[in-house]
């Protein structure tokens, strides 16, 4: 096998076991912050996994910064998408009730009657902010915490670089 189709399989095998782990830990517990453990599962666990490698030289040279490269890749692409995956989001909603509505189909004026009696989305945005550990509400007024800060200006330095503006989306 070549070194680069061993790099691949390695690189997303190694994402896989922390996919694994990910949808193990999140079927046996109720896990309070989110955020941080899907960071310790896809960036700390594979991480010490790609240094073991490295020292005990199973993996060599370049091939474990490669392997370990490639899974960074796909956790940061799967940390950013997870929120979204696993969120009540007003588009999966409407593909949701479109489907529902498959044979009769459903007007404009009629979907946005049905989603109206819809819990509120963004307060239980809020809450799970605070669970996260990412916002927190003193005296009726809610703030980011550090951790909130650091991963808003990470979002907001990676909409800029793509030219997205600030503040929308």
């Amino acid at each position: 096998m070549s070194p680069f189709v061993e790099i691949l399989l390695l690189g997303f095998m190694l994402f896989l076991v922390s996919l694994l782990l990910h949808v193990v830990l999140w079927r046996l517990f109720d896990i309070k912050r989110e955020i941080v453990t899907l960071f310790l599962i896809f960036i700390g666990f594979p991480l010490v996994l790609v240094i073991g490698f490295k020292v005990s030289g199973i993996w060599v040279g370049t091939q474990a910064l490669a392997i370990g490269v490639l899974d960074f890749a796909l956790a940061i692409a799967y940390i950013q998408t997870y929120p979204t995956l696993r969120t009540d989001i007003p588009t999966f909603r409407i593909l949701i009730l479109l489907d529902q509505y498959r044979g009769a189909g459903l007007d404009e004026r009629e979907i946005i009657e049905r989603l109206r009696d819809s819990p509120d989305m963004f307060s239980r945005k809020v809450v799970e902010l605070e669970r996260d550990g990412l916002a927190v509400r003193r005296e009726g007024w809610i703030y980011l915490t550090s951790a909130g800060l650091l991963i808003t200006r990470i979002f907001i330095f990676y909409r800029r670089m793509l030219g997205l503006p600030y503040g929308a989306g």
